[in-house]
């Protein structure tokens, strides 16, 4: 699991750069040519989309996402254990929510075209399908790592 969320990693940073660019092509255009391109704000918004969906599971892989632990930190090991399993299992579950909405929406609307790109909605949604299964591949993953080693990286 480590060696693909870090290949997604990869490919999540690729995005930005490639995102970076045409933002900033789009900016030249825009303020020095007064011109600009149709497809590159569709494009913008499908790599930062896809970033975002991608690189969700490796940060929930790493248990790197912000936390408000007031009250867990003024219990006992064992309570923040079973709180840690809890929060898992919750995400893990909003993920397989997440995956049957997402082929039940693109069983209806998947040959739907967007309006510059003409790229299909099962297309244009497929990094939000990717990063629900990773995120039940790196939910499961750390679930098995707080039950059995603590959490521990």
């Amino acid at each position: 699991m480590k060696k693909v969320l870090a290949g997604v990693e990869f490919a999540a940073v690729f995005l930005l750069l490639i995102l970076s660019g045409i933002v900033f092509l789009q900016v030249l255009l825009r303020n020095f040519f007064e011109t600009g391109f149709v497809w590159n704000e569709e494009l913008s918004r499908f790599l930062l989309l896809s970033i975002v969906l991608l690189a969700a599971p490796v940060v929930f892989y790493r248990d790197d996402h912000v936390r408000f632990d007031m009250l867990a930190v003024r219990f006992s090991g064992r309570f923040r254990k079973i709180q840690s399993l809890v929060s898992v299992l919750v995400v893990v579950a909003f993920y397989c929510v997440y995956i049957i909405s997402h082929l039940m929406l693109m069983k209806n609307s998947g040959n739907v075209r967007s309006p510059s790109l003409n790229l299909p909605n099962s297309i244009f949604f497929s990094a939000g399908l990717i990063g629900a299964v990773l995120g039940v591949g790196a939910g499961l993953s750390r679930f098995f790592r707080i039950l059995f080693f603590g959490g521990r990286k």
